[in-house]
C-alpha cells in the first residue's frame, strides 16, 4: 500500500542507525553519528510524507506577504496551493526551522529567492534570504535544500510525485487532462464541510464503486476529523449501566483507517488501493531494520565524516475514479 512509504520510513527513523558506519576507533558505536543518522532519516521520512499528500509542483504553501528585504517575515496561506487550507497551526507544521526554501512564483525562481527559515510559529516564517528579495502576495514556496546551486534546480519545483491532493483536485494529472477525458477525475471531491458521518463514508464507498467498479479499502483522515466522528458516534450510542469504554475506534468492514498530524486539516481521503502504483528503486532495508548509508568519507575542512542515502521512488495513479475526498470538515 502506498501509505507504507512514508509510514514505513518514519518507523525506520526510530530504529538503530546504519550498521558498520557509525563506529569509534575502538569499534564502539559513535553516539553523535547515531544521533545524526536518526535525524537524517526522520527528515527524509517527513519530506516523503508531505509529498504523499501534496502536488507534483512541489508547492508547500503560498504567502500573503508583499515586501522587499533580505530578512523577511512571511505570513503563510493556502497549504499545497489549496485555498481552503489556511489553518495557521497546520501551515506551520509543514516547515521546520533550518529548512531552506525557495520563492517560485509563476514557475520561476525569484532573484535571491533562496533562504533559510530561522523562526516558525502560528503560520508565520522568518526567513533570511541570500540577498534582498522581492516577495509578492500569492508567491509559491517550495523546499530548496540543495546548498551548492542558486538556480531553480536547487528547489523542489516540479520534482514531487503526485500526491492525494493532486489526484483529487488537479485538472491534469500525469499529462492527461480531465477536459479531454471525463473519466480521468476523482470519484468524489466535496468541500461543503460539515461533520463526516456514516452517510458521508457510505457516499465515498458508493462513489468509488459507481465510478470505477472498485471497492474502498483505505481511509486517511485528519486527527481532528477522527475525533469529531468518534464523538458523534459515541453520542448516538445507548449505554447500559455497566462501565463505558474509552478506547473505542471507528471501524468499517474491509476498510483500514489511518490518521496523522500531516493529513490536511478538515480532510478525509478514501481510495481503493489498487488505484495506486508505487515504484521504489532504492534497495530495501536489511532484515535487521537498519539502513546502509554507504561508505562514509572525510568532510572537507571539518573534523567529521559524511555519508548519504538516496530514496528514489515514484507514485503513480492508475485510476482517479478510485479516490474520493471530503474537505472543510468539522474537527475537535
Amino acid at each position: 500500500m502506498v501509505p507504507e512509504v512514508p509510514l514505513g520510513l518514519h518507523r525506520l527513523a526510530l530504529e538503530d542507525p546504519p550498521h558498520a558506519n557509525g563506529l569509534r576507533d575502538d569499534g564502539g558505536e559513535d553516539p553523535q553519528v547515531k544521533y545524526q543518522s536518526k535525524k537524517s532519516l526522520e527528515a527524509l521520512a517527513r519530506r516523503v510524507a508531505l509529498q504523499f499528500y501534496g502536488l507534483s509542483t512541489g508547492t508547500v504553501s503560498l504567502t500573503s506577504t508583499s515586501a522587499t528585504a533580505t530578512t523577511q517575515t512571511l505570513t503563510l496561506i493556502d497549504a499545497f496551493s489549496q485555498s481552503i487550507l489556511d489553518d495557521t497551526t497546520y501551515l506551520s507544521s509543514l516547515y521546520e526551522v533550518g529548512d531552506r526554501i525557495g520563492m517560485v512564483p509563476s514557475g520561476a525562481l525569484t532573484a535571491n529567492g533562496l533562504g533559510v527559515i530561522t523562526a516558525n510559529a502560528s503560520g508565520v516564517l522568518t526567513v533570511v534570504f541570500d540577498g534582498s528579495v522581492v516577495v509578492a502576495a500569492n508567491d509559491a514556496i517550495t523546499f530548496a535544500n540543495i546548498v551548492t546551486d542558486t538556480t531553480i534546480s536547487a528547489t523542489d519545483y516540479n520534482k514531487w510525485p503526485s500526491g492525494l491532493l493532486d489526484i483529487v483536485t488537479s485538472s491534469s494529472l500525469h499529462g492527461l487532462a480531465t477536459s479531454s477525458e471525463a473519466n480521468w477525475a476523482a470519484a468524489r471531491n466535496n468541500t461543503s464541510g460539515g461533520r463526516f458521518s456514516y452517510v458521508k463514508i457510505k457516499k465515498h464507498r458508493q462513489a468509488i464503486k459507481n465510478a470505477s467498479g472498485g471497492n474502498m479499502t483505505d481511509v486517511i483522515w485528519a486527527n481532528g476529523v477522527e475525533n469529531d466522528v468518534e464523538a458523534g458516534e459515541r453520542a448516538a450510542r445507548i449505554y447500559d449501566s455497566s462501565a463505558m469504554d474509552l478506547d473505542g475506534s471507528i471501524k468499517a468492514k474491509g476498510v483500514t483507517f489511518r490518521t496523522s498530524a500531516l493529513v490536511p486539516n478538515g480532510h478525509v481521503f478514501s481510495y481503493d488501493r489498487s488505484g495506486w502504483g508505487k515504484k521504489l528503486l532504492t534497495d530495501k532495508p536489511a532484515e535487521d531494520g537498519m539502513l546502509d548509508f554507504g561508505d562514509m568519507y572525510k568532510a572537507e575542512d571539518r573534523s567529521g565524516l559524511k555519508g548519504g542515502f538516496d530514496l528514489i521512488y515514484a507514485l503513480v495513479c492508475r485510476s482517479r475514479a478510485k479516490f474520493a475526498r471530503d474537505a472543510s470538515l468539522t474537527e475537535q
